[in-house]
């Protein structure tokens, strides 16, 4: 639904949406956003590469800072699994541990993720695409480990490394 001070009409498809935003200059103010029907698929998990693309395109910190904050997040928190990894995939023997580690964001920026990942009877099923024992080379991909103590004490880079990975 879209709304100006001159008009309010519905556009019910993306390729609408598209339309009507190249021809037209007016700005306006969207009310109302469904988009079911329209998925994606969830992001994959992070290699030290992908970690390092993504904090520099959102954060613009350089790959440096990324994996220095990284290894702070690994060694001194105890925050995350291994950083420097190849891996994109966790294997079998990782998903017992999920529901510890969705529990850690609770309190957090995730805080409403975790209640409604906690909420399930059971977990999505995660094969393939994150569970790959094939997939994983001498370490899996960045994952939370579950710990968070003195959260309120990391540096800024900190949180958003390990609210990126989370």
């Amino acid at each position: 639904s879209y709304s100006d001070q001159w008009s309010h009409f519905t556009i019910s498809q993306k390729k609408e949406l598209d339309q009507f935003v190249s021809n037209n200059s007016r700005t306006g103010t969207i009310v109302l956003s469904n988009l079911d029907g329209e998925k994606q698929p969830p992001q994959q998990l992070y290699d030290l590469t992908s970690l390092q693309r993504d904090a520099n395109r959102i954060f613009s910190m350089s790959s440096k800072w990324t994996l220095d904050t990284a290894q702070s997040l690994y060694e001194k928190h105890k925050a995350i699994t291994y950083p420097r990894t190849d891996s994109r995939y966790i294997s079998t023997d990782i998903k017992a541990t999920l529901s510890k580690r969705v529990e850690s964001f609770l309190g957090g920026a995730l805080d409403s993720y975790a209640k409604e990942i906690l909420a399930m009877k059971e977990l999505p099923k995660l094969g393939g695409r994150f569970i790959l024992n094939k997939g994983v080379s001498d370490h899996h991909a960045i994952i939370p480990t579950g710990e968070v103590k003195g959260k309120d004490t990391w540096i800024k880079a900190e949180r958003q490394i390990y609210d990126l990975i989370s």
